[in-house]
C-alpha cells in the first residue's frame, strides 16, 4: 500500500509555518501542511506511521517510510489482517489511493523491506493486482 498522499495530510505548528514562506507573483505564501521539500519530512512521516500502526508492524506489517507491506499466512487470515490495516488507516484518515494498493499471494517467500528471503519450496502468485 502506498499512503504516498499522507505527507500531505500532516498539519503543520502555526509557528513553523512563516519558515516555509515563499514568493509568487500573486504574492507571499507559506505551506500549512507539510511537504517533501522539508529536511525532517521523511523522519516525521516515518514516526506518524510507525505510530498508526504500531500494533501491526512486526505482527503482520512491514512499513518503510509511505509503503506499507501486510504479510499473513494463509488468505483467510489475510483478509482479516488487511481488514485490520485498512481500518487503521481509516481511522487516521488516510487517503491510500486504491490503484497504488496491491493484493499479492508470495507461497514460500517472505517478504521484507530489502528484499525477498525464500522460506521454504513454493511459488509467487498474483492474487489481485492493478499495474
Amino acid at each position: 500500500m502506498d499512503a504516498y498522499t499522507r505527507y500531505n495530510q500532516i498539519r503543520m505548528r502555526q509557528a513553523d509555518q512563516e519558515m516555509t514562506t515563499f514568493i509568487t507573483d500573486q504574492g507571499l505564501y507559506c505551506y500549512k501542511v507539510m511537504h517533501f521539500g522539508l529536511k525532517n519530512a521523511g523522519f516525521t512521516y516515518q514516526k506518524l506511521v510507525n505510530r498508526m500502526c504500531k500494533h501491526q508492524i512486526g505482527r503482520n506489517m512491514e512499513v518503510y517510510v509511505e509503503d506499507l507491506l501486510a504479510q499473513s499466512m494463509g488468505f483467510e487470515k489475510h483478509m482479516e489482517d488487511l481488514r485490520e490495516a485498512f481500518g487503521v488507516l481509516y481511522q487516521y484518515g488516510d487517503e491510500t489511493q486504491p490503484n497504488k494498493v496491491h493484493i499479492q499471494s508470495a507461497i514460500g517467500q517472505v517478504f521484507r523491506i530489502h528484499g525477498v528471503k525464500k522460506r521454504h519450496r513454493g511459488q509467487s502468485q498474483e492474487v489481485v493486482g492493478d499495474h
